[in-house]
């Protein structure tokens, strides 16, 4: 069985997760940098422990669509707490206005909620949403306005991951939009042999926002750094 096969993989896994469940837990997000940190890392723990269990299961590529999400999240958390963090910070915030207002226009146009009662949440959206489309100088088609005012790219290439971009997210990619490359993971149960591919990074991925909180959250780095050599020895070995 791949659990088996891969026992000392899925055994460190757990241990990292039965370690930091509950590692923010009393800490006070007293500020709008710990809260959205916060967010990233609870939704990071999530992921991380989703990709283990289908890779426990044989499933590694559907494993990889999850882990594209862990490396978008890693790569926005990181740079939301680079350069301007209480601006950038502010911006993730406002924009969820702009992306609800968005959705129940699309919803009302698309005739999936009345004219009416889209009209209704639009009217009580309005205001707030004006004044953030105006704050930030939003113009042209409000369906290209990105809440970082970049692409996943181009944040990418800021915090310096251009190469986990080019590399590692385009090939996440392709098996997320289920390309013709994407296949051949199904052909002569290639599945079973990339489990690594999965876990690994999704085990150093995790650790990279655990840092990132523990800074945020000014709170010892004695655990991380044990996490991080028992990581590296597994990684060496496979």
């Amino acid at each position: 069985m791949i659990k088996n096969k891969y026992e000392d993989i899925f055994k460190f896994a757990q241990e990292v997760l039965d370690n930091n469940i509950k590692l923010l837990n009393g800490q006070n997000a007293d500020s709008l940098p710990k809260s959205v940190v916060l967010y990233h890392y609870r939704r990071a723990f999530s992921l991380l422990y989703a990709i283990k269990i289908l890779c426990e299961q044989g499933f590694a590529t559907e494993g990889m669509v999850l882990l594209r999400s862990l490396l978008n999240l890693y790569i926005n958390v990181k740079w939301l707490t680079t350069g301007n963090i209480d601006s950038r910070m502010k911006r993730f915030v406002d924009f969820e206005i702009i992306i609800r207002y968005r959705g129940i226009k699309t919803l009302r146009e698309l005739g999936e909620v009345s004219k009416e009662e889209g009209d209704k949440e639009l009217e009580k959206m309005r205001e707030r949403y004006e004044k953030i489309k105006k704050k930030y100088n939003l113009k042209g088609n409000p369906r290209y306005w990105r809440w970082s005012g970049k692409s996943i790219r181009q944040m990418a290439r800021e915090v310096s991951l251009l190469n986990e971009y080019e590399i590692i997210y385009s090939y996440l990619s392709e098996r997320e939009h289920t390309s013709p490359v994407a296949a051949r993971d199904y052909w002569g149960r290639l599945n079973d042999s990339k489990i690594d591919m999965a876990i690994f990074p999704a085990l150093g991925y995790f650790l990279n926002v655990k840092e990132i909180a523990l800074d945020t959250f000014d709170m010892d780095l004695t655990s991380l750094k044990i996490e991080k050599q028992e990581l590296s020895k597994l990684e060496n070995k496979y």
